[in-house]
């Protein structure tokens, strides 16, 4: 057992501040200070990188697409038969829905960016596909030339596309254009420091000259840390008839239009089939939705692991008291004051938890290093562990401070009959 004077090392007040004392004192008997040196680098080593994968979800989820969301409603209908009877079908629809009031514009296209479906395709800087030319793949959206005034994007260069570019077929044919229009970022990235209007790039071996920039255009199913999730183009040529429908219109119209669309279309064609119908807000609660799960499950851990970290610090420092109980109230009886006995076990516990930091420092990056392994995540930044580091000491002196704080009301004359 630790006498008084090394537990408690005292001055001519009855109080010292020493650090060696203190470290002396840990040093003989070490278990509980190892126990909470082991779990306060646990819980930042867990809590630093749970924050850091919860910053980058965030930042996914509020990403801009480029298009007007409060404005966009999506109908999936199902069209049978020949594929002229599809496309009377589809041109039936499309003339309906305009028809409604508040619409702006209807088109039907490929792709949506929070959807699931993606075409895409390698972008070459030469005829000859090859792996010093072709370094780029954009995803295709295609819906006519309707794309740009429908999804309500912002046109920053060139033109929109001429009616008689636009060409009927799909994909997988061929490709026919010879023009397209790409995003701010794709430009960048294909021509650093220059216009892209008027380049000539290569797709499938076929020529496209870039005739428009928008401002961005965000791929379907673009990854969480995937630096070219605007690397879009848009093709002057109509989707296939199985491609959903897409309606903009006023924003106070969609709730109205998502819940009537359906009906007006049957009311068009008894026999027509439709999937189902979803606003582009409703899409990207959809699409986030593994997203924001993981938010929420990190954050009832961080929670969680936070409150049995207190609970473990408070009940190891509450049996340390418990056992030093005689030792406190000699120190009282010589003249230290409470505010000595809360400020030691204080500075104790402060010492205890830096050291249970430093370790959780290495711990982090090394959990990091595994998930970067497993699971393709990023590079831990270190704001995230001081933060943490920061959350850590903080709950842990307060979980020290109840205990010591009882420590520090421990009667002399009581403290001196404790056996």
């Amino acid at each position: 057992m630790t006498s008084p004077q090394e537990s408690l090392s005292m001055n001519k007040q009855g109080f010292s501040w020493s650090v060696g004392p203190i470290s002396r004192s840990l040093l003989k008997n070490p278990v509980s200070a190892i126990l909470i040196i082991l779990q306060v680098a646990l819980t930042l080593s867990i809590v630093s990188n749970s924050l850091f994968i919860i910053d980058a979800r965030i930042e996914k989820m509020n990403r801009p697409t480029g298009v007007v969301e409060d404005e966009l409603l999506f109908v999936h209908p199902l069209y049978l038969g020949e594929k002229q009877d599809r496309l009377f079908q589809r041109d039936e629809d499309l003339a309906a829905l305009r028809a409604l009031p508040g619409v702006k514009s209807v088109m039907q296209i490929n792709a949506s960016p929070l959807g699931g479906s993606n075409n895409s395709n390698t972008i070459c800087e030469s005829e000859i596909e090859s792996t010093s030319t072709c370094h780029t793949d954009a995803s295709l959206f295609m819906g006519g030339g309707k794309v740009i005034q429908s999804y309500g994007l912002t046109l920053l260069e060139g033109r929109e596309f001429f009616e008689e570019e636009i060409e009927d077929g799909r994909l997988m044919g061929g490709l026919k254009t010879s023009t397209l229009i790409i995003t701010k970022a794709l430009a960048e990235a294909l021509f650093p420091g220059e216009s892209a209007i008027g380049k000539v790039v290569y797709m499938s071996e076929k020529a496209q000259t870039i005739v428009g920039v928008v401002e961005r255009l965000q791929r379907p199913g673009a990854l969480i840390d995937d630096d070219e999730f605007e690397f879009s183009a848009i093709l002057p040529m109509k989707p296939s008839s199985y491609a959903p429908l897409v309606v903009r219109a006023e924003a106070e119209s969609i709730p109205e239009l998502a819940s009537t669309v359906k009906s007006v279309l049957e009311a068009e064609n008894s026999g027509r089939l439709i999937n189902h119908v979803i606003t582009m807000k409703e899409q990207r609660k959809q699409g986030y939705g593994d997203d924001f799960a993981m938010t929420l499950i990190l954050s009832l851990t961080i929670v969680l692991l936070v409150i049995v970290t207190a609970l473990g610090i408070t009940g190891l420092v509450s049996f340390s008291v418990g056992s030093r109980t005689k030792q406190i109230g000699i120190r009282r009886a010589l003249g230290a004051r409470k505010v000595d006995v809360l400020c030691h076990f204080l500075l104790e516990n402060g010492l205890i938890v830096i050291v249970g930091i430093i370790l959780g420092f290495a711990l982090s990056y090394v959990l990091n290093q595994q998930l970067m392994t497993f699971y393709e995540l990023s590079k831990l930044e270190g704001v995230f562990v001081l933060a943490s580091a920061l959350l850590v000491l903080m709950i842990a002196q307060l979980a020290t401070f109840f205990p010591a704080l009882k420590a520090s009301r421990i009667s002399p004359a009581i403290a001196t009959r404790t056996v």
